[in-house]
């Protein structure tokens, strides 16, 4: 489950990260898929993505 940070975003950078992450997920499956890649995609520092999800399967859940 994502973190409170997560559903504290503004919708705008909820909608950047969620698409990056469901970018991630429809191009390889969960145990291959890259935070890198996800954070990359969404312009955002690796540590942000740690305060808004504990790991990819939280993030992998949301979408």
């Amino acid at each position: 489950m994502p973190k409170q940070t997560f559903f504290n975003l503004p919708e705008d950078k909820k909608t950047i990260l969620l698409d990056a992450v469901e970018k991630e997920f429809s191009r390889v499956p969960l145990f291959e898929a890259s935070v890198a890649n996800m954070v990359q995609d969404a312009g955002i520092p690796r540590g942000s993505f740690y305060q808004y999800f504990d790991n990819k399967e939280d993030a992998f859940f949301i979408c």
